[in-house]
Order: structure tokens, then C-alpha cells, then sequence
């Protein structure tokens, strides 16, 4: 039996952006959206535009996420907060 896949998040299709019509350039609101078959991370989003009614499909596939800023345990304490994690210790 194959693995089980985890349900994905639900998205309100209100919050997913609207993208530009590549037949007349208005905007195509999201109408639908789906996970990928078993084996592939991501989602399909299927948009249709308010103007001249073309559908389009646009599947998201999922990435490891990089960071772009240095985590907060990377960054040193400042004198004060080492003050703080001394004074806590001492009432331990």
C-alpha cells in the first residue's frame, strides 16, 4: 500500500493573488486549487479571467526554504540579556 499523504493546508481561494490574463491582460482570479498526484509536493491552481473567461492552469511546486536572515540563536546575546540568563540562574 502506498504511503499516505499528508493533507495540505487549506488556502481560502480569496487569499491567492490574482494574475494577469495572457489573452487580454486583465486579471485572472484563482477559481480552483488542488494538490499534486502522490510523489509530487506542490498544488495546481486553476485561474479564470473576468474579462474574456480563459482558464489557465499554474502548478506550484514546493521548495526547501532558505533562509535569508541569520536564525536568532546565530546572533550573540547583548550584555543586558546575559545579565538576564545570570540573574535566572541564580534564583534556580
Amino acid at each position: 500500500m502506498p504511503p499516505r499523504r499528508v493533507a495540505s493546508k487549506f488556502i481560502a481561494l480569496a487569499h491567492i493573488n490574482p494574475i494577469a490574463c495572457s489573452r487580454c491582460g486583465e486579471k485572472a482570479r484563482a477559481v480552483w486549487h488542488s494538490p499534486l498526484p502522490a510523489g509530487l509536493k506542490g498544488e495546481m491552481c486553476i485561474f479564470e479571467c473576468e474579462n474574456c473567461g480563459k482558464k489557465m492552469k499554474l502548478i506550484f511546486e514546493e521548495r526547501p526554504h532558505w533562509p535569508t536572515q541569520p536564525s536568532v540563536a546565530s546572533v550573540a546575546p547583548t550584555e543586558a540579556e546575559l545579565g538576564n540568563i545570570e540573574q535566572i540562574r541564580n534564583h534556580a
